[in-house]
């Protein structure tokens, strides 16, 4: 039997009340300061996934907002630096819990995020309710606005439909254990199984593995007729090929991946053409790569 990922949708506001119980009242403004930032990353990565313009435009708008936000706010606060390198140094589980929380089919993250936009709203005004001073009232209620209207262009996007386009490119390989791998590659790469056949004789028929807007295709090694023409990297051993993942929060992805026990091959590092990355091999040896740098961008 084919199997796929859970169609349940969390609770974005169990997990964001559960790291804002974790700061003190003063804080919690920078906290949802650096929230909007990486939900400003998300809505960047959401338009290159969408195939049409006008969609592009309106995640981008969103993007936007959400950078706009995390201006406002941070401008209230004169140590808003200091405070927020604090943070991040006292939370450095965030980005595995934001990705956590969205490693999942694409309209399920909107949902997830609009439900995000539409408790941000309340959240600032809730914020501004108990603010004294005028100008920091006006500008937090402001930044409530902001939710809404994010929140009101991805419940119209979901309402209409989205019409995405994964890579027409999709690399493809086979593996000696690839249940094995499957699981290895979830755990340790942050891959999203999209669609696992087994063969019946313990091995896997065909695997789809997505990350991203991307997808790769596995099976078991079998001495076939496509087995004659290709080796594994075990077998060769070396490659001719890599991949390559485009990956933004790519420091927490090599802080997870390191942590789970993945090779390390070429350690993270800025690259001169642009982004960060790093590379490692997997139990079977074949090579990834993984990095900021988005060509299409």
């Amino acid at each position: 039997m084919a199997t796929s990922d859970s169609t349940r949708v969390p609770s974005v506001g169990d997990v964001i009340g559960q790291i804002l119980g974790r700061v003190s009242r003063e804080r919690r403004p920078l906290l949802l300061a650096i929230a909007e930032r990486m939900a400003a990353d998300r809505y960047r990565g959401w338009a290159r996934q969408v195939l049409l313009a006008a969609d592009q435009e309106a995640l981008r708008a969103c993007a936007a907002r959400e950078e706009d936000i995390a201006t406002r706010v941070e401008g209230l606060h004169p140590d808003a630096t200091a405070i927020q390198r604090a943070l991040r140094d006292e939370m450095p589980e965030l980005d595995t819990v934001t990705r956590d929380l969205f490693d999942r089919p694409l309209a399920q993250q909107l949902r997830i995020q609009a439900e995000g936009e539409r408790l941000g709203a309340m959240t600032w005004t809730a914020i501004a309710e108990r603010e004294t001073d005028a100008r920091r009232k006006a500008v937090l209620l402001e930044c409530a606005q902001l939710e809404i209207a994010s929140a009101e262009t991805l419940e119209r996007l979901l309402a209409a439909g989205l019409t995405t386009g994964g890579s027409p490119v999709i690399p493809t390989m086979r593996y000696h254990d690839a249940p094995r791998m499957v699981d290895w590659l979830c755990d340790t790469f942050g891959f999203r199984r999209h669609l696992v056949v087994p063969d019946g004789d313990g091995g896997i028929a065909h695997a789809e593995l997505a990350v991203g807007g991307g997808m790769i295709m596995l099976g078991s090694w079998r001495d076939d007729e496509w087995g004659a023409l290709v080796k594994t990297a075990r077998d060769a051993g070396a490659i001719t090929q890599s991949v390559y993942v485009v990956i933004p929060t790519v420091d927490a992805h090599y802080a997870h991946a390191k942590a789970a026990g993945a090779e390390i091959v070429q350690d993270i590092e800025d690259k001169p053409y642009g982004g960060r990355g790093y590379s490692a091999r997997d139990p079977e040896g074949q090579l990834w790569s993984f990095g900021s740098f988005d060509p299409w961008a």
